[in-house]
């Protein structure tokens, strides 16, 4: 059992955690694999093609958006009884 003003807090930290690891995912990408999104993108920057670097980004920014709508779906559902507004975007800054 986890004290009333504790969840909010921890959704508010799993809302930072999910961009810091689809950060580090793309990343770890660039690093140590030979494709995927953060290769490609390196692989654009090589070889100066700007324009080719842009649909990956609009994918990537497709995905954290994603990743942060489920996370405020899942903080609405779990914080709908609390009183101080979180479970109504009061964390993430979107009114229903």
């Amino acid at each position: 059992m986890l004290p009333a003003g504790c969840a909010a807090a921890i959704f508010a930290g799993l809302e930072i955690v999910t961009m810091i690891a689809l950060i580090g995912a793309i990343v770890a990408e660039c690093v140590g694999l030979e494709n995927g999104p953060g290769m490609l993108i390196q692989g654009k920057d090589l070889s100066m093609d700007v324009a080719g670097q842009f649909p990956v980004l609009l994918i990537l920014s497709a995905i954290g958006l994603a990743l942060n709508a489920r996370v405020t779906v899942v903080l609405r559902r779990v914080l709908s009884w609390d009183a101080s507004g979180a479970g109504n975007g009061a964390i993430t800054g979107r009114r229903p």
